[in-house]
């Protein structure tokens, strides 16, 4: 009887135990959780802080440019915190001097592409230089498509609009990196070719020709 009154109060404090712990760690993930969705949240501030400021100096309405940050609060920012500022408010600024005008939420969403966008081709190893010029060329070679876009009704996503031409771009900035890496190898190679070649030529002509010297006998006689 003993016996089992101990087992049942082994049995219940360790099931008090399990439930404690699984308890601790519930609220353990809980403030991980919350740490980094503030993190999160802090980041996203930032970047949008500095893209108003930046808009704004460049001459941005504040009062649209607020709208504008508003509408992209509500979106997801996640994957694209790590941008730069200056390059998502150039894009924008070359968009507004080719009078593309869009609305503050069709902005905000342009301008969340863009950084998306960004983000990706910085860890492909571009540097800000190269993802600027890659991001114009993208945005100017879909300006004929947004404007057909909104010619239509703005029917169909945006978003996919320039995605898809900022990836067309990048694949095209590949392929020609991939041709002048493989043209520099090339180059290389054909230095190396010609430099050994260059070290087996005799640096001097030996006068005793035998060849030559039957020559200018023959022509003695």
């Amino acid at each position: 009887m003993i016996k089992e009154i101990k087992f049942k109060n082994i049995v219940r404090w360790s099931i008090l135990f399990i439930t404690i712990s699984i308890f601790m760690l519930t609220g353990s993930n809980l403030l991980l959780g919350q740490e980094t969705n503030n993190i999160q949240k802090q980041k996203q501030k930032i970047f949008l802080d500095e893209l108003s400021s930046i808009l704004i100096q460049h001459g941005w309405n504040p009062g649209y440019v607020e709208n504008m940050i508003l509408e992209a609060k509500n979106l997801n920012w996640k994957d694209a915190d790590q941008a730069n500022p200056e390059i998502t408010a150039l894009t924008l600024q070359y968009m507004k001097k080719e009078n593309m005008k869009l609305e503050p939420l069709e902005q905000a969403q342009f301008a969340l592409q863009i950084a998306l966008n960004e983000v990706e081709m910085q860890k492909m190893g571009y540097n800000d230089h190269e993802v600027a010029s890659i991001v114009l060329n993208g945005v100017r070679n879909m300006l004929s498509d947004i404007q057909t876009w909104k010619q239509n009704g703005k029917v169909g996503n945006l978003g996919k609009i320039v995605r898809n031409q900022i990836k067309n771009e990048i694949r095209n900035t590949e392929i020609y990196r991939m041709h002048e890496q493989a043209n520099q190898r090339n180059r290389e190679q054909n230095r190396d070719i010609s430099e050994n070649c260059f070290k087996h030529v005799p640096s001097k002509v030996s006068p005793s020709n035998p060849e030559g010297g039957r020559f200018n006998n023959r022509n003695n006689r």
